[in-house]
């Protein structure tokens, strides 16, 4: 599980019935990532990270897996 703060850089805009937020320039965001670490060396992990940008009330989200694979 991690969790932090950081920025992003860009124009942002939310358009929905009742909301009309723009945004640009340097706006903060706030990761939350959770996942799992699998295999004998943990070199299969599995991911869910998520942006979520409190300046225009937007979210975003994904799935991730990865695989370590040694090169020695």
């Amino acid at each position: 599980m991690e969790g932090g703060i950081g920025a992003s850089i860009g124009r942002f805009e939310t358009f929905a019935p009742a909301t009309d937020l723009q945004a640009s320039g340097i706006i903060y965001h706030i990761p939350f990532s959770l996942g799992l670490a699998l295999g004998p060396g943990n070199n299969i992990d599995i991911a869910f990270t998520y942006y979520f940008h409190p300046t225009v009330r937007q979210f975003a989200g994904a799935a991730a897996f990865g695989l370590s694979i040694p090169l020695q």
